[in-house]
């Protein structure tokens, strides 16, 4: 029957989408070169059986960004298309030690949303789109409330509260923490301190009170 050799070209479009005649416009904006070449490759193989394909990336388009609030170095930054909120955040120089993750607002054509950085630490997604767009203005507020977890824990340090959040329990602090090393028969102290700057330690029973 022959064989037949062809080359198309394509840009993303407004939307975020690349469209290709006879397939359907597919997503390209906030995702990885591989991740959107993987998928054209099987769509295409999958319309046209027995079909090579070969995908290459012409120039990146250029974008501007808005960081503000407590980064080290907000103002405005240049990026690719296909760069990341996080990675106009790093552009940035970094969220300083004042900074929350919590709740990192992302105003863009008249909306805004928000993005808690702790749900990608600890469940590898934030649910949503983490491209940037032209335009688009990231701000990362000061730090909110915080708790340090210390001892035999998968991982101690220092964890910001989530918004809204001003009496955790016990529970939830440890599960921030990855959990007690031993599972059972471990002792778990809450310090705090007083109006008038004493310490106060006590013996925790239930992990599930409130602190």
């Amino acid at each position: 029957l022959g064989q037949n050799s062809s080359t198309e070209s394509a840009i993303v479009d407004r939307e975020g989408r690349v469209i290709l005649p006879n397939l359907a416009p597919i997503s390209a904006a906030g995702r990885t070169f591989r991740d959107f070449r993987e998928e054209l490759e099987a769509r295409i193989k999958a319309a046209f059986i027995g079909t090579e394909v070969f995908v290459s990336m012409g120039a990146v388009r250029a974008i501007s960004v808005v960081v503000v609030g407590e980064v080290n170095a907000p103002g405005v930054h240049q990026l690719t298309g296909l760069s990341t909120i996080f990675d106009a955040i790093a552009q940035a120089g970094g969220v300083k030690k004042s900074g929350s993750l919590r709740k990192i607002s992302v105003e863009r054509a008249g909306t805004i949303f928000w993005i808690d950085v702790y749900d990608l630490l600890l469940s590898g997604s934030v649910g949503r789109d983490l491209g940037v767009y032209e335009g688009d203005r990231i701000v990362v507020p000061v730090l909110g409330p915080t708790v340090a977890v210390a001892g035999k824990v998968l991982r101690s340090g220092i964890f910001e509260m989530a918004e809204g959040q001003t009496a955790p329990q016990i529970a939830d602090i440890l599960a921030l923490a990855g959990g007690a090393i031993r599972p059972q028969g471990s002792r778990i102290s809450h310090r705090t301190f007083d109006m008038a700057g004493r310490e106060v330690v006590t013996d925790v029973v239930d992990v599930g009170a409130v602190m």
